[in-house]
């Protein structure tokens, strides 16, 4: 992690920084080396603010979709992310 999370400070908020900060990090790297990431997520709704921020975080990790495209502004690519439930899933898939 980087000196923006500090490493001795054990409060939830500080793991879910450096969890943050990981995650950004592996997303970058992984599409940098040319990976394409798909992110799905699972009952997860935006009316709840550390759910959203978990999809909000899944969704930039996404790649872009070299086919779809993005329903609310058809000039960009749809993004490579899913948020499922249990009974849709398998419909996603």
């Amino acid at each position: 992690t980087s000196s923006a999370v500090p490493k001795t400070t054990y409060t939830d908020s500080n793991y879910t920084a450096a969890l943050d900060e990981q995650m950004q990090t592996l997303c970058s790297n992984a599409k940098a080396a040319g990976v394409i990431v798909m992110t799905v997520s699972l009952d997860l709704v935006e009316s709840k603010a550390a759910e959203k921020k978990a999809m909000t975080a899944l969704k930039a990790c996404a790649s872009d979709s070299r086919f779809r495209k993005d329903p609310s502004d058809p000039s960009k690519p749809a993004k490579l992310y899913w948020n499922a439930t249990g009974a849709t899933l398998s419909d996603n898939f």
